[in-house]
């Protein structure tokens, strides 16, 4: 009996002295106790063991993942299996309470936090790289709709809507039927709409044969000016919607651009959906007949559940075992060192195997090519980011394990396949942000090399440039009302002191600060708040960076603005001025500095770096 229950120990030491004696890297999936796992019903699908830029969880940290596939053609219940990367411990940690769907997929964050939760976070507007685990209504979903102008008629501006139209026994027969979105003047509408509309209603019926597995119940609307949504009948969202009953002549109570799409959380409105048909009603609103542009596009769907293994996996190597209710281990993979954010997948094809992806799927078929091993990118820039009095020549050194194609932009972009292609040295006759990145055919390998060449600049006083994806800074610029861990978006930071020598590179989460002074447009001048993470980088960054603190490091600072103070007199420096005098007299104090800010190479103006007052000051 004891030999039989240390076989599998035996097994598996002899399994990996066979790889190292043939030097394979590759991940294997051993033959498994279960007929399952002959890539039919549940199995592991994909994994990430070493997250450093991709997904984020719900609370916005990137941690690792494993993804469940349902490859049967019944739903399979998760209660009773169980994740181990340890054999004499099958019991590591077990499934809650699931169900996936025919050609479904589940997402395990591989944390180390045994946690469940439906948190806030997960369906907050601005996290929106999780996807749906299952699309009730998809983008591009046909619609029956009806439009409305207002006319200088008052009595007939002001007839009420058609009666109970958002209700599912309403008869919409005579509808047009279009494809979301639908809107004018921006030439991006699938649905063209008449100039000067004011007030669009929109209808989707759709069918469930059974109840979501989740609560999690997610509208995404992108939109311009605002919405009210209704779901079987029932109010249950509005943006920027007026009090009371709506007419032909309503307008929404203020302006919104679309081209961010927002996530409502529906979760506590579950209970409205049924099996058979429902429907989901949105009234769009523009705020004036005289508006340049109205936008709508809905989507509906439900969030996985933010399911945390109390284990994590290990990027140096290892191997996860999937274990049936009975004990049986029914799907596994061993794998060697793991290269940054790419990850191990199994292919879907007549010669199936597990292999690396250098473009991750979670949620998702793995679809990609796949390589049997990882590959290793590091790139290098010389001469190294500074200032630089007058023009220079820069390189772009290639140190990969594998001969790879080298693509890089000057715009602050990522870097795509179809970016320039680095050939020769290029000279730099301006104040320029270079970005690279290796590619293996059209996929990205590694990460982005960033640096920032103060060309033909003259400051007399430190830059801090940040680096990070325009769309992140255009999210933080225009999300007014976003807050919390979930803005946070990441970013890398170079520091340049007075004479123009770059200091200090690391990562860090950049997110918005204050108050009234959030508010604006995209070229409006804002505060910010810098955390410091060793999810980012460095987990703090040198107190040198404010000499008068006298403290060894940060782990979070505030980039002010001052907007209290240059709307007056323009000066921008009475709010830090203030602080020494009050800490002068002995009073408690945030220190500061002073620096010219700069994102993807845009110069922002000069601003306050101050110590921020929380729990740690």
């Amino acid at each position: 009996m004891a030999k039989m229950k240390n076989r599998p120990i035996v097994d598996r030491i002899l399994f990996c002295l066979l790889l190292s004696c043939l030097g394979h890297d590759a991940p294997v999936a051993k033959e498994a106790s279960d007929p399952a796992s002959v890539r039919g019903g549940l199995q592991l699908n994909e994994l990430l063991a070493s997250n450093q830029s991709g997904l984020q969880d719900e609370q916005g940290n990137t941690s690792d993942w494993l993804e469940l596939a349902n490859t049967a053609s019944q739903p399979i219940e998760l209660t009773g299996h169980r994740l181990t990367d340890d054999l004499d411990d099958l019991e590591k940690w077990a499934f809650p309470k699931h169900r996936i769907f025919p050609g479904g997929h589940l997402l395990v964050w591989m944390s180390g936090s045994p946690a469940q939760s439906f948190s806030p976070h997960g369906s907050s507007p601005t996290v929106r790289t999780i996807p749906f685990d299952r699309t009730l209504i998809p983008s591009g979903a046909e619609w029956k709709y009806r439009s409305f102008q207002q006319t200088d008629e008052e009595d007939a501006a002001t007839e009420p809507l058609p009666k109970n139209w958002m209700q599912i026994d309403y008869v919409d027969d005579h509808l047009p039927v279009g494809r979301a979105g639908f809107g004018y003047g921006d030439d991006d509408d699938t649905t063209e709409l008449s100039a000067g509309t004011t007030v669009v209603l929109l209808r989707h019926k759709f069918v469930l044969d059974s109840l979501p597995a989740t609560e999690s119940l997610v509208l995404q609307v992108d939109y311009d000016d605002g919405f009210i949504a209704y779901l079987n009948g029932q109010r249950v969202a509005s943006r920027n919607a007026p009090k009371g009953t709506l007419n032909r002549r309503s307008v929404a109570t203020d302006s919104h651009d679309a081209g961010l799409p927002e996530r409502l959380d529906l979760s506590t409105h579950v209970n409205l959906l049924r099996v058979g048909t429902n429907v989901l009603a949105i009234a769009g609103l523009n705020n004036s007949r005289l508006s340049s542009d109205l936008s709508l596009h809905p989507l509906l769907g439900t969030l996985p559940p933010a399911y945390h293994a109390s284990f994590k996996l290990n990027k140096k190597g290892g191997a996860l075992y999937l274990v049936s209710p009975e004990g049986k281990v029914i799907d596994q993979v061993e794998y060697s060192k793991q290269e940054a954010d790419q990850s191990i997948g199994w292919t879907h094809s007549d010669q199936a195997t597990w292999g690396y992806f250098l473009t991750p799927t979670p949620g998702s078929p793995n679809t990609g090519k796949q390589h049997p091993e990882p590959i290793e990118s590091r790139l290098t820039f010389f001469p190294n980011p500074g200032a630089f009095e007058s023009n220079i020549t820069m390189q772009i050194q290639n140190h990969s394990s594998k001969p790879l194609k080298i693509r890089y932009t000057k715009d602050g972009t990522i870097p795509t396949e179809s970016s320039p292609l680095y050939n020769d040295p290029f000279p730099l006759d301006e104040a320029t942000l270079v970005r690279a990145a290796s590619f293996a055919a059209n996929e990205r390998v590694g990460p982005v090399l960033s640096g920032t060449y103060l060309v033909g600049q003259k400051n007399t006083l430190p830059v801090l440039a940040i680096t990070m994806k325009p769309s992140d800074f255009r999210e933080i610029q225009l999300e007014t009302r976003a807050t919390g861990h979930a803005s946070e978006r990441p970013a890398s930071l170079e520091y340049f002191d007075a004479s123009g020598k770059r200091t200090k590179v690391t990562g860090f989460g950049l997110r918005l600060h204050g108050g009234a002074g959030r508010n604006g447009g995209f070229d409006t001048k804002k505060s910010y708040r810098t955390y410091f993470r060793k999810s980012y980088g460095d987990g703090r960054l040198g107190g040198w960076i404010i000499p008068e603190a006298k403290v060894k490091n940060f782990d979070q600072l505030v980039l002010r603005a001052s907007s209290n103070d240059r709307a007056f007199h323009g000066s921008s420096i009475r709010d830090q001025v203030i602080r020494d005098c009050h800490a002068d007299m002995g009073a408690l104090a945030s220190r500061g500095s002073w620096c010219v800010l700069q994102v993807n190479s845009d110069n922002r103006g000069v601003y306050n770096i101050t110590e921020r007052m929380n729990e740690d000051f």
